[in-house]
């Protein structure tokens, strides 16, 4: 009876998930489906760690060892002392009474590492994953189509390691205290939803051709989105911002480097020391309807020979307010040596006139000689865009 009542609930986030993410682009929400009923097709047996019940195993791995594939876990609350290896397709699930089951890696290697495909892990707390090497990680996923959701990871080396992995799901998780909230490195096709990254160094990081995946409706606090040599993603709705984070003073909304044909729009990227966008060796990537404001040097910050970007309707409010950069003025918007970017329609607060709206650059080997690119139709009121 447990097994059918697990079922029935996990079909039930199934589409209140469809719902959510209705308005957003269907291999996403494909992705999250596929992903978890491919899973719930299975009919295994259910396996209990902990609690009082006659048979329950005391650890996670003597569970997972005993099971076969399609089994599902269910984890009473308690503290486990163990660094665990899900290798046969399973669900494990935190069964919440007074306190979720925690799962401590007493700072030794990888917490949680699934090398299987289709699992869903689900319901825990994660912590304390060894800091030796920058690719340890509270849960380390190096296989496909796995759900993650409605974990809370902290205090790891990554939240998050994700490589050479496809199509793996991840929602309703809280990211806290990492440095770093979620790690890419080759991964392709992954769906990224829903989740809360606060006081991590860096909220999330593609890198070594990650591409093709998808970021939607996170809230990010701290250091937001680095891009590297990473293309094809998707950058949408999600709240980038810095007012509560206390461990350390974030720098940079979204960085992309050598990072091509990403999309970044619908969201909100606020109150950056330095920049709220910045882009770098990066092409044919496009900024579209962000709310882009009181960001510290500039909002939009192209360097690098990043060309054929396309800058359109957003909004840009107070940014470029500190002045302590040398000889190099601070803006809403400013680049240097980049050519062939399309600036249009956006709404910069220091800009009232109908006519073009100039965005200040430099170009030289020193990047001194002064150029402009022009805004041709600058929007005279700021877009409703809700984050």
């Amino acid at each position: 009876m447990r097994n059918v009542c697990f079922k029935k609930g996990l079909v039930v986030g199934i589409i209140a998930l469809f719902l959510l993410v209705s308005t957003y682009p269907s291999s996403a929400i494909d992705t999250t489906i596929e992903s978890e009923s491919n899973i719930l097709s299975n009919n295994g047996n259910t396996l209990y760690v902990g609690g009082s019940g006659p048979g329950n195993y005391s650890k996670i791995q003597d569970a997972i060892d005993e099971a076969t594939d399609g089994d599902i876990i269910l984890v009473y609350s308690n503290i486990y002392k163990e660094n665990i290896v899900i290798y046969k397709q399973l669900t494990l699930k935190g069964i919440e009474l007074e306190d979720v089951p925690i799962i401590d890696g007493c700072n030794i290697d990888d917490v949680v590492t699934i090398t299987a495909n289709n699992c869903i892990f689900a319901g825990f707390e994660v912590r304390n994953s060894s800091e030796i090497k920058w690719t340890y990680s509270g849960i380390s996923v190096t296989s496909n189509n796995n759900v993650l959701k409605n974990n809370t990871i902290h205090d790891n080396e990554n939240g998050i390691w994700i490589e050479d992995s496809e199509n793996n799901v991840m929602y309703n998780n809280n990211l806290k205290w990492n440095t770093i909230g979620i790690s890419l490195a080759e991964s392709y096709g992954n769906a990224i939803f829903n989740n809360r990254f606060i006081n991590n160094t860096l909220g999330i990081h593609a890198l070594s051709h990650s591409n093709n995946n998808i970021f939607l409706n996170n809230i990010i606090d701290g250091n937001g989105f680095q891009l590297s040599q990473s293309s094809n993603n998707k950058i949408i709705n999600n709240s980038i911002t810095n007012y509560s984070n206390v461990a350390f003073t974030p720098a940079l909304g979204i960085t992309l480097y050598l990072s091509h044909n990403n999309v970044i729009k619908y969201n909100t990227i606020e109150n950056y020391e330095y920049c709220g966008i910045c882009l770098e060796k990066s092409i044919n990537n496009s900024v579209f309807r962000n709310n882009i404001e009181h960001n510290g040097w500039f909002g939009v910050y192209l360097l690098g020979l990043s060309r054929k970007n396309i800058i359109k309707q957003n909004n840009f409010i107070e940014n470029g307010f500190y002045d302590d950069i040398p000889i190099i003025p601070t803006e809403n918007a400013f680049f240097i040596n980049c050519f062939f970017n399309k600036w249009d329609g956006n709404y910069w607060n220091d800009w009232s006139y109908k006519i073009p709206r100039p965005i200040k650059g430099r170009v030289g080997i020193t990047g001194l000689i002064p150029i402009f690119n022009l805004d041709w139709r600058p929007a005279q009121e700021p877009y409703d865009i809700e984050v």
